[in-house]
C-alpha cells in the first residue's frame, strides 16, 4: 500500500535532496572514528521530520531491500525444491510419439498407486520426450538432441524401460542393451504373453533368440491415454543398466491385468 501519491512522492523527494544538500549527509565528512560517523548522521535523521526520514530510507534502501527480497525468495525456492524433491522409483521412455504433448500424470500416478510405490517419497516417470526420428527435416535438431540426451540418460542409469519400434529395439539388441526377459517371468508367464503374440523375439549377440521386449500397443490404459495411435506397433523393454527393472513385470501386469497378475 503507498503512503503517497505519486505527486506527494516526487515532492518529498525533492525536499529531501534539498536537505541531504543542507545537512552534507551526501558528502563524507572528516571523523576521527567510525562510531562518531554514526553518531553525526543519527544525529542529522533525528533533526529531519517522519516524512523525511521515511522518504531517506526509501530512497537509499529500496535497492537494498528489493535485494534482501530477492535472496530471501530464492532461498524458499531452493529450500523447498530440496524437501519436495522425490527419487524416480520407475523410469519409461516412449520413444516417438507423434502428438507435440501428452499428458501422462494420471497413468503415472495410477501406475505408482498399482505397484504400491509410496508417491510421498518416490515417483514414477513416463517420458515422452524422446523424438529420435530423423526423417522430417524440421525435426532433425529435435532428433539429434533426443539421441544425445538418451544416450546420456542410459550412461547415468537413469532409465529402466525403453518403448520403441523393433527397429529401434534391434540396435539395442545388437549393443548388448536390453535384458532377457525370463529375468522377470516365468516360461508359463512368457508362453501365455507369446500366446497373445505380445512377445518379440531377437537375436543375441551369442546367436541365440530371446525374449527382449513385450508388445505395449494393445493395451486398452494406453490407448485411452492417446500415447501412440491405433497403427503404431511399439514394444517395452527393460535397459541393460537399469536401475529399477524390478518394475517391468508389474508394468505389464498393470497394463495387461487380465493376462499377468501382479
Amino acid at each position: 500500500m503507498k503512503l503517497y501519491s505519486q505527486e506527494e512522492q516526487n515532492a518529498i523527494d525533492k525536499a529531501l535532496r534539498e536537505d541531504i544538500a543542507a545537512h552534507d549527509i551526501g558528502e563524507k565528512e572528516e571523523t576521527e572514528t567510525l562510531e562518531e560517523e554514526v553518531r553525526l548522521q543519527k544525529q542529522k535523521l533525528k533533526d529531519m521530520t517522519t516524512k523525511e526520514k521515511a522518504s531517506y530510507y526509501v530512497y537509499y534502501y529500496k535497492w537494498h531491500a528489493l535485494a534482501a527480497v530477492v535472496v530471501v525468495a530464492l532461498v524458499i525456492y531452493l529450500v523447498t525444491s530440496v524437501l519436495s524433491r522425490k527419487d524416480e522409483a520407475f523410469y519409461c521412455v516412449f520413444m516417438n510419439v507423434d502428438h507435440a504433448f501428452v499428458e501422462t500424470t494420471e497413468l503415472s500416478a495410477d501406475f505408482e498407486a498399482y505397484a504400491g510405490i509410496n508417491s510421498k517419497k518416490y515417483k514414477s516417470v513416463f517420458d515422452t520426450t524422446i523424438y529420435t526420428k530423423n526423417d522430417n527435416p524440421m525435426f532433425a535438431e529435435d532428433a539429434y538432441d533426443s539421441t544425445m540426451r538418451l544416450s546420456a540418460m542410459f550412461m547415468a542409469n537413469q532409465v529402466d524401460v525403453l518403448c520403441s519400434d523393433t527397429a529401434t529395439l534391434d540396435g539395442y539388441v545388437a549393443e548388448d542393451s536390453l535384458k532377457d526377459l525370463h529375468e522377470y517371468f516365468t516360461d508359463e508367464e512368457l508362453d501365455k504373453l507369446s500366446q497373445n503374440g505380445l512377445i518379440y523375439t531377437a537375436k543375441g549377440a551369442d546367436g541365440k533368440d530371446f525374449p527382449a521386449a513385450v508388445r505395449i500397443t494393445d493395451s486398452d490404459k494406453l490407448k485411452s491415454v492417446g500415447i501412440y495411435d491405433d497403427s503404431s506397433v511399439v514394444y517395452a523393454a527393460v535397459v541393460g543398466n537399469a536401475p529399477h527393472g524390478e518394475y517391468f513385470r508389474t508394468f505389464i501386469s498393470y497394463l495387461y491385468s487380465g493376462i499377468t497378475e501382479n
